[in-house]
């Protein structure tokens, strides 16, 4: 059993990781259930495109007014139970059924799941770097991130399948009830220690004022900017696209982002092991922000279903393959104060959803104005070169400057 400065290191993170990527799974499971039956939602309620693109932005929305808020509770209320109240809102989707007359009640539970995100999130983060082996980062990191997307192509692929069977309003419900489910496994089973106080500065209402200040933070926000806001726009109006304008069915554009999500999933479990074995961190940036933007415009650039599906599997790899890194890059960066890192995350949501919340609805009104989804998409996949810029501009991190 080795010890850190903080805590004892013992074969029991592994369960904890594990729990904590199940709620992760269901994250994703619930995050963009609704992107593949938009079209569905829309012929319920009677809404345009821009107003269905709430259902996505919704999410980043609440990220950006409760990221920060939410990251003050790291230094007031336990680990377990911040997560615990996390998985508690991820599980709002589990009431969709009440949705069936009300877009507005539909809404308001795609918004409270986005709140158990971002509490979830950062709690996560902090627990890892207590109970993993720095070396072990990169692969719990990526392990968390790929159970999520894991999770989002679960939902691409079934989604639509089973709407075709019963009402969709029961299908996010059945969604909603595996976050319950993952959240009453973590409340039995899971375990975190107190944060070890470092003084007033290193509480996250203090991180807050340095984060933003800090060269090297904001870089790494920045960084997932523009990959973050192509994701949103892409899960939200690809489908729609592939339907409306391709006359593609429901099922087959479904399949086309459940490949999106799965090379995903793959490049995560990739980017993990490699990261673990080397001591760069930069060309995990570098590399897929100089391919995002093209991924990005190629995927409304044909017709042809097979080349689009090679677009999709190229897509869905750039913008997963360097979150893994990312957040190991965060913890590197101030290794000895897990209130910093988890403060960066936050303010990573609360910046990013700006983007993301701006990107759906947007891409929906140019939609409605020009009878075209391609415009909107092509402008948000050149933001996704955000990714590009900041990994020439960010330093090494894997041994931290003093």
């Amino acid at each position: 059993m080795e010890k850190t400065s903080n805590t004892q290191i013992t074969n029991y993170r592994f369960v904890v990781g594990s729990l904590i990527a199940l709620l992760g799974f269901s994250a994703g499971l619930n995050m963009l259930a609704t992107g593949p039956i938009t079209p569905l939602i829309i012929d319920t309620y009677g809404i345009n495109n821009s107003t269905a693109g709430l259902l996505t932005s919704i999410i980043f929305i609440v990220k950006v007014v409760f990221a920060i808020p939410s990251s003050m509770l790291i230094d007031r209320l336990p680990l377990k139970t911040i997560i615990t109240l996390g998985g508690l809102t991820l599980s709002a989707p589990l009431l969709s059924f009440l949705a069936v007359d009300s877009f507005s009640v539909l809404v308001l539970l795609r918004a409270v799941h986005g709140l158990g995100f971002i509490l979830v999130l950062p709690a996560a983060m902090v627990i890892f770097m207590q109970q993993f082996k720095p070396k072990e980062l990169p692969l719990v990191n990526g392990s968390f991130t790929a159970a999520m997307i894991l999770g989002i192509t679960v939902s691409n692929f079934f989604v639509v399948r089973l709407s075709a069977h019963m009402p969709w309003e029961v299908v996010l419900s059945i969604c909603g009830g595996v976050a319950l489910i993952s959240t009453i496994v973590w409340v039995l089973f899971g375990n975190a220690y107190p944060i070890a106080r470092e003084g007033k500065d290193s509480r996250p209402i203090n991180n807050v004022s340095k984060v933003l200040s800090s060269r090297d933070d904001m870089l790494l926000i920045a960084a997932d900017l523009g990959p973050l806001t192509l994701f949103a726009v892409s899960s939200a109006w690809l489908p729609t696209f592939y339907h409306e304008t391709l006359g593609f069915s429901l099922t087959k554009a479904g399949g086309l982002m459940s490949t999106q999500s799965l090379a995903g999933f793959l490049s995560l479990l990739l980017a993990s092991f490699i990261a673990s074995r080397t001591r760069l961190r930069r060309p995990f940036l570098i590399v897929p922000g100089i391919l995002a933007g093209f991924a990005g415009i190629a995927t409304v650039s044909t017709s042809n279903l097979w080349i689009l599906y090679i677009d999709m599997v190229a897509l869905g790899f750039v913008i997963w393959f360097y979150l893994p890194v990312l957040f190991t890059m965060a913890m590197e960066l101030h290794p000895d104060n897990p209130s910093r890192a988890a403060t960066i995350f936050s303010v990573l949501l609360g910046l990013g959803g700006i983007s993301a919340f701006i990107g759906p609805p947007a891409v929906g009104a140019v939609a409605d104005l020009t009878g075209s989804f391609v415009p909107g998409i092509v402008i948000f996949s050149i933001t996704a070169w955000s990714l590009l810029l900041s990994g020439i501009l960010l330093p090494e991190t894997k041994n931290p400057r003093p």
